[in-house]
Formats: structure tokens, sequence, C-alpha cells
């Protein structure tokens, strides 16, 4: 790896949150952000490490590498949390150098997906419900909740196949909303700084459809409502965020948030090989994918009907669960520093 060491010392550690639900791509996203700034860094400014005196950092990208690009399997499923730190290196020919080391926590998706049930959040987190022999973890949805209220940035993970093959009967749109009601309160009392927000559509490259709009524009759905609520020319529609998270929960994200923190981005961990998907076995693990109508039942008539057009045009194929990957020599992570650079303020 072609890493430029330099003396300037690192900025204070800045805590960026992930939240995701269950196999969203968390542990992947931060595996091959790791391997996107390594190849940024063969022609650019930019440089990455595995924090040198952090041991499981270090470890952590020496499995998934090798689970990666030797094994051509994806990362185990998250069992048990862990941070790890990157530290980044910025070194302009015409500016000051910098580094920035950043802490990241990965936790199982399910104790995200837990913190919605109130009754639930003080319980140690059951991960594998479905063996003989439930794995449990020390950690608490609370205790998850407490480390995004402290971190600077949040990168929000929107799977568009979860809602179709989670168990669960809440969707995506009352989980963000929980969240991000409940943190808004949290700074409130507490009078801390508003994070900066990525909301983040996950795993593009499973659908034709999802990757055709993230190819042609990145989604900035936020900065697409106005305070009456009147569309601006087919932004909503064309953004597939409002489809997942539906339109009762992106009319409302300006209100939970501040308008000026939040951005939304479309990535893909893996990219795309000839146009097709670069994961799975003979397509085996795509499914078809419809947002459910109710979703859309109290967005403004306009958005509606603009949506429900979208929706009618093209049959939408979403990633499930996929195991192997076909070419490791074309992999080509799409967009996964863009979100980051917003959340976490690299110049």
């Amino acid at each position: 790896m072609n890493t430029q060491i330099v003396d300037t010392p690192p900025k204070p550690v800045q805590k960026i949150g992930i939240w995701g639900t269950a196999r969203s791509g968390k542990t992947t996203y931060l595996a091959m952000l790791y391997y996107a700034f390594e190849r940024l860094s063969q022609h650019s400014e930019w440089h990455i490490q595995a924090q040198a005196d952090h041991e499981p950092s270090q470890r952590f990208i020496e499995d998934v590498h090798s689970r990666l690009f030797e094994q051509k399997l994806f990362p185990e499923k998250t069992r048990q949390d862990a941070v790890y730190y990157y530290t980044i290196s910025h070194t302009p020919q015409a500016a000051e150098p910098a580094h920035y080391t950043l802490e990241f926590l990965d936790a199982p998706g399910e104790l995200f997906e837990k913190y919605y049930i109130r009754e639930q959040r003080e319980q140690r987190g059951l991960v594998e419900q479905s063996s003989a022999q439930p794995y449990t973890t020390d950690v608490t949805p609370a205790t998850l909740f407490t480390h995004l209220a402290e971190c600077s940035g949040l990168l929000l993970f929107v799977d568009p196949g979860w809602q179709q093959s989670s168990t669960q009967t809440y969707s995506y749109r009352q989980l963000l909303t929980q969240l991000l009601n409940d943190l808004k309160l949290d700074r409130l009392q507490r009078g801390r700084p508003e994070p900066r927000v990525a909301l983040c559509l996950t795993k593009v490259d499973g659908s034709d459809q999802l990757w055709q709009q993230a190819v042609q524009r990145a989604s900035e759905a936020a900065r697409c409502y106005r305070s009456d609520d009147r569309p601006q020319p087919e932004c909503e529609a064309e953004c597939a965020l409002y489809q997942y998270t539906g339109g009762v929960f992106m009319n409302q994200l300006l209100n939970l948030t501040d308008p000026a923190t939040v951005r939304c981005f479309s990535l893909s961990s893996i990219g795309r090989v000839a146009n097709q998907p670069n994961v799975g076995r003979e397509n085996a693990w795509q499914r078809g994918l419809t947002p459910a109508p109710p979703q859309f039942s109290h967005a403004p008539p306009a958005l509606l009907a603009a949506a429900a057009n979208k929706l009618t045009e093209t049959r939408v194929l979403s990633t499930f669960n996929p195991t192997t990957i076909n070419r490791v020599d074309q992999i080509a992570p799409y967009a996964l520093l863009e979100p980051l650079r917003w959340v976490a303020g690299l110049s």
C-alpha cells in the first residue's frame, strides 16, 4: 500500500456512527472503504491506514482483505460489536498536510432494529435468534444509541431488500423517524451540536434501476423539499431513497434535523462487472421488489402520483444475502467516499 506519513499531529478523533439493519452492508462498507481509499492513494493526495497501535483495526483489515480477495466471500455476519480506527492523511502540495483519525463502531444490525422496541432497549442483544443456542452480546440497543448520540457524523444505511426479507413488522420510515427524533431530543437536552447526516441507499449494484439512477447522479433528495411540501421538478420521484423510506419520512426528515446537515447518497461496496451484478451465483440471490403503497399514503398528492408512476415503469430487483463475489479482479466500489467526506468534513 502506498502510504505517506507526515509529521503533522492528527486532529482529534472523530466518531462516525454507522446505523443499519441486519445485512445492510455496514461491515462490507468499512472493509471496502479502506480499499477505496487505498486505490485513491495511488494517484492522489489521500492515504489511509488502520491505526498502527490498535490491533483489532489491523486484524480486521487483514482478515476481510483475505476473505474478499482470496476466498471471494463477503465478510461474515457481525455477531459482536467492534471499534475500528482509520487514520486518513491528506497531503496537498499547496497546503498544510492534515491527519484525520476516524472511529467506527460496527455492531449487529439486529441491535439497531431492537432499539425501536422501547421495552427491549436495555436488554443484552440477541443476535442469532434462529439458533438452538442464541448468541447474545453484552451490548444493548441503548448503548448503541448513546454511541450514535456522541458522533459528529452519521451514516444511515437503507438496504432496498430489507423490508422484503425481514420478519419484522416495522419499516425504515418507522425506524429512522424514531431514531432521529430521539437523537434530536438528546441534543436539545445535552446541548450537543447537530451531526452531519448521510442517508445512504446501499447495494445499488443489485438493481438495474438503482444502478442507472446512481450512475447518472448521486441522489440529493433532502434538498428537494420545501416547507410548503410542493415538489421541485421531479427530483422526489427520481430519488430511490424516497421509494424505500416513504414519503412520510422524507417530508419529516427536515423537521428531525437541520436541513443544512443532511445529504442523500447511493453507493455500492462491490460495484458491477459488464453491467451485471458482481455477486451471487447465477443471480439466484435476486428477488422482486415493490415498495408497499401505504408508504406513500400521506405524501402530498403530486409527489404520490410521481412516485407511483416511477414504480410502475420498471420492475426492481434488490440484493438478498449475496455470498460470493464473481470477479474480484474487477471490484469497483461506487461512491463510497462521498458520504464519508460529507459527514467527517474531509476537505
